[in-house]
Protein backbone atom coordinates (compact mmCIF):
# COMPACT_ATOMS: atom_id res chain seq x y z
CA UNK A 1 0.00 0.00 0.00
CA UNK A 2 2.81 2.42 0.84
CA UNK A 3 4.42 1.67 -2.53
CA UNK A 4 1.20 2.70 -4.28
CA UNK A 5 1.12 5.97 -2.34
CA UNK A 6 4.78 6.57 -3.22
CA UNK A 7 4.11 5.95 -6.92
CA UNK A 8 1.07 8.24 -6.91
CA UNK A 9 3.01 10.96 -5.09
CA UNK A 10 5.86 10.63 -7.58
CA UNK A 11 3.45 10.94 -10.52
CA UNK A 12 1.85 14.02 -8.97
CA UNK A 13 5.29 15.55 -8.42
CA UNK A 14 6.26 14.79 -12.01
CA UNK A 15 3.06 16.34 -13.37
CA UNK A 16 3.57 19.34 -11.12
CA UNK A 17 7.12 19.82 -12.44
CA UNK A 18 5.93 19.54 -16.04
CA UNK A 19 3.19 22.09 -15.41
CA UNK A 20 5.69 24.47 -13.77
CA UNK A 21 8.00 24.20 -16.78
CA UNK A 22 5.12 24.84 -19.19
CA UNK A 23 4.00 27.85 -17.12
CA UNK A 24 7.54 29.25 -17.14
CA UNK A 25 7.75 28.81 -20.91
CA UNK A 26 4.44 30.60 -21.46
CA UNK A 27 5.51 33.42 -19.15
CA UNK A 28 8.69 33.88 -21.20
CA UNK A 29 6.62 34.12 -24.39
CA UNK A 30 4.27 36.64 -22.77
CA UNK A 31 7.23 38.76 -21.66
CA UNK A 32 8.65 38.80 -25.18
CA UNK A 33 5.31 39.78 -26.68
CA UNK A 34 4.92 42.49 -24.05
CA UNK A 35 8.36 43.90 -24.87
CA UNK A 36 7.51 43.86 -28.57
CA UNK A 37 4.30 45.80 -27.90
CA UNK A 38 6.21 48.29 -25.75
CA UNK A 39 8.72 48.90 -28.53
CA UNK A 40 5.91 49.36 -31.05
CA UNK A 41 4.20 51.89 -28.76
CA UNK A 42 7.49 53.75 -28.24
CA UNK A 43 8.09 53.89 -31.99
CA UNK A 44 4.57 55.27 -32.52
CA UNK A 45 5.14 57.83 -29.75
CA UNK A 46 8.33 59.15 -31.37
CA UNK A 47 6.58 59.28 -34.72
CA UNK A 48 3.81 61.42 -33.23
CA UNK A 49 6.31 63.71 -31.50
CA UNK A 50 8.21 64.21 -34.76
CA UNK A 51 4.99 65.10 -36.53
CA UNK A 52 4.02 67.61 -33.82
CA UNK A 53 7.42 69.32 -33.91
CA UNK A 54 7.24 69.54 -37.69
CA UNK A 55 3.75 71.03 -37.53
CA UNK A 56 4.74 73.54 -34.82
CA UNK A 57 7.72 74.79 -36.83
CA UNK A 58 5.59 75.01 -39.97
CA UNK A 59 2.74 76.84 -38.22
CA UNK A 60 5.13 79.32 -36.65
CA UNK A 61 6.13 80.50 -40.10
CA UNK A 62 9.24 82.34 -38.98
CA UNK A 63 12.83 81.24 -39.13
CA UNK A 64 13.89 82.19 -35.63
CA UNK A 65 15.10 80.48 -32.46
CA UNK A 66 11.71 78.81 -31.83
CA UNK A 67 11.70 77.21 -35.28
CA UNK A 68 15.31 76.17 -34.72
CA UNK A 69 14.35 74.56 -31.38
CA UNK A 70 11.54 72.70 -33.13
CA UNK A 71 13.93 71.43 -35.78
CA UNK A 72 16.42 70.35 -33.10
CA UNK A 73 13.68 68.53 -31.19
CA UNK A 74 12.60 66.88 -34.43
CA UNK A 75 16.16 65.73 -35.05
CA UNK A 76 16.43 64.32 -31.51
CA UNK A 77 13.14 62.46 -31.88
CA UNK A 78 14.24 61.16 -35.26
CA UNK A 79 17.41 59.70 -33.72
CA UNK A 80 15.37 58.05 -30.96
CA UNK A 81 12.88 56.80 -33.55
CA UNK A 82 15.66 55.18 -35.56
CA UNK A 83 17.20 53.60 -32.45
CA UNK A 84 13.83 52.21 -31.42
CA UNK A 85 13.16 50.94 -34.94
CA UNK A 86 16.52 49.18 -35.04
CA UNK A 87 15.96 47.58 -31.63
CA UNK A 88 12.47 46.56 -32.72
CA UNK A 89 13.78 44.91 -35.89
CA UNK A 90 16.45 43.02 -33.95
CA UNK A 91 14.02 41.89 -31.29
CA UNK A 92 11.45 40.85 -33.88
CA UNK A 93 14.07 38.77 -35.69
CA UNK A 94 14.92 36.99 -32.42
CA UNK A 95 11.24 36.31 -31.72
CA UNK A 96 10.68 34.90 -35.21
CA UNK A 97 13.76 32.70 -34.78
CA UNK A 98 12.31 31.38 -31.51
CA UNK A 99 9.01 30.54 -33.27
CA UNK A 100 6.75 32.26 -30.77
Amino acid sequence: MSELITIIASLIALLSALYARWTWSEAQKANKISRLNMLLALKQHYSELMLKEHEKARAWGKDDSYAEACRNSYADYQIKYRETSKELENFHARIVADNI
